[in-house]
């Protein structure tokens, strides 16, 4: 059997392949850990807003 001359090739055709399925994993765990994090500072913004009383006043700078 004959060995391939130029091996490199096949490499770089692994590493390129690695790369791309660890792409893959990041932007699907970012998009889920995305979703998460954008509901938890939703959840904090409308707590913060219902524990602080505003004025109508203060709300147009007449406070």
């Amino acid at each position: 059997m004959k060995k391939i001359k130029n091996e490199k090739g096949q490499g770089l055709l692994e590493y390129v392949i690695l790369v791309a399925l660890v792409g893959m994993v990041c932007v699907s765990s970012s998009k889920l850990l995305g979703k998460k994090i954008n509901a938890k500072i939703k959840d904090i913004k409308e707590h913060i807003d219902s524990s602080i009383p505003v004025e109508v006043g203060e709300l147009a700078g007449n406070g």
